[in-house]
């Protein structure tokens, strides 16, 4: 599939604490992944252009790096 197929077949909407929700699934990677199950076969190289070219697809300016837990503000 290409970025384009691909990127019209992912709902994009703001998320509450910024960034952004891709099919209801914070990660563009997995959203894409669950569009097109073969997006894990290339190296990591090809998967990052992969992912940069559906994101200017959707629009999208800048991504935020995914983090494993919730980032909290904490007052000085």
């Amino acid at each position: 599939m290409t970025p384009k197929q691909v990127a019209k077949q992912i709902l994009v909407r703001p998320a509450p604490n910024g960034g952004h929700y891709f099919n209801g699934i914070r990660s563009l990677e997995q959203a894409v992944r669950t569009v097109f199950p073969d997006f894990g076969k290339p190296d990591r190289r090809l998967q990052r252009a992969y992912l940069d070219l559906v994101a200017r697809e959707l629009r999208i300016v800048r991504r935020i790096p995914e983090t494993e837990k919730e980032l909290e503000l904490v007052a000085a």
